[in-house]
């Protein structure tokens, strides 16, 4: 049998992990794989398709439509369909929710990217301890359990190692301690180099453990992700980024922010500031704040979300300032004087620069007085 994989991500920056995992396992079975990005077959006795974002779900669609032209069984899969499963099953294809217990026991088959790009995409776990009220996790991986094996995911070749867990922090200290040892074991025998925990650390989890800490100093985890989601993250996220500096660990550093979900805008005013104050003081050189928008998971249309607290008008603003003041969209870092003079000397100026109507205009001549990196 003849199975077309695809992927349906516009832009991927990374590789569809999911359908090398369900080609290693049709493969195992006789069935012939292919796999592509948008890109359908003019052959195949049946095509599967995997999608990932919600507000993907027309662009995905489309793909479906046409391939259920050329094969009498598609088969959708994969986070949007999985979380709106009615939005493809109304068009008549088989849809598939959840992770494939199946091709959950078998490691990525690598041939079908055909050029192997050089990194290696696992899981050390699934789900998550937490159940946070703007994550789609709890849905779609509701129970928090650990795969022991996953280092038969890695290629020979990889340089770099991409982990998907929702929440390594939460694991126990003694397994975590045995994932640094494999990741070790890793650098002494293949190419890998370093290491990226792709969905964030958890510092409400790390603040009180400085074992663990000490633990992910002690690794080569570039860049080093936390989540910010709310203020209540604040003083946990800064004891862990003080823990880091401490042990002489200052690798590069994202800090991710949620916004446009429950607080004010002068909620994010205070985030912002408070992590600009925090580099300066630890003078760690490459840390960034980026800023992440919040959608609802089920919201399909492509008008904007404005949460209850904001206004239209305020997201646009803030979506001039990130994108006049960086070139990739994130809370410039470089001294607080350039924090101050681009978002504002305290929360209210930062709300009435966000709803200022010529604030275009006074950006572009901001930026020809300040270098901004």
């Amino acid at each position: 049998m003849k199975i077309a994989l695809i992927d349906t991500v516009k832009n991927p920056k990374f590789y569809p992990v999911s359908l090398l995992k369900l080609g290693a396992w049709r493969k195992s079975l006789g069935d012939d794989c292919t796999l592509s990005n948008t890109l359908l077959p003019d052959e195949a006795d049946e095509i599967w398709i995997t999608t990932v974002f919600t507000f993907d779900i027309p662009y995905s669609l489309a793909i479906v439509k046409e391939a259920k032209k050329r094969c009498n069984k598609v088969v959708v899969g994969g986070i949007a369909a999985s979380l709106i499963p009615d939005a493809f099953e109304s068009d008549g294809v088989e849809v598939f929710k959840g992770l494939h217990p199946e091709a959950e026991n078998f490691h990525p088959d690598h041939s079908l990217l055909g050029k192997f790009p050089g990194y290696s995409i696992s899981h050390t776990s699934r789900g998550c301890i937490r159940k946070c009220e703007f994550c789609m996790v709890k849905n779609l991986e509701p129970k928090f359990y650990f795969k022991p094996n996953w280092v038969d995911d890695i290629h020979p070749d990889s340089k770099n190692i991409v982990f998907y867990d929702n929440n390594w922090s939460a694991k126990p200290l003694k397994v975590m301690i045995e994932d640094g040892e494999k990741i070790e074991s890793l650098r002494k025998s293949t190419k890998v180099r370093k290491v990226d925990f792709n969905q964030s650390l958890d510092c409400r989890v790390l603040s009180p453990d400085p074992e663990k800490i000490k633990l992910i100093a002690s690794l080569p985890i570039d860049p080093l992700r936390f989540a910010f989601d709310n203020n209540a993250e604040e003083e946990p996220l800064k004891n862990v980024l003080r823990q880091f500096a401490a042990l002489g660990r200052k690798p590069d550093c994202s800090i991710d922010m949620l916004y446009n979900f429950e607080e004010h805008p002068k909620e994010i005013y205070h985030r912002m500031e408070s992590i600009v104050k925090l580099k300066e003081e630890l003078h760690w050189r490459n840390m960034i704040l980026f800023p992440m928008k919040f959608r609802p998971i089920h919201q399909i249309s492509a008008t904007p979300y404005v949460g209850r607290r904001w206004t239209k008008t305020m997201l646009k603003g803030y979506r001039k300032i990130l994108t006049k003041t960086s070139t990739r969209s994130i809370v410039s870092l470089n001294n607080p004087e350039d924090f101050y003079y681009y978002y504002g000397k305290d929360e209210n100026e930062f709300v009435a620069l966000l709803n200022y109507p010529k604030l275009t205009s006074l950006l572009e001549r901001k930026r020809g007085k300040v270098r901004w990196g």
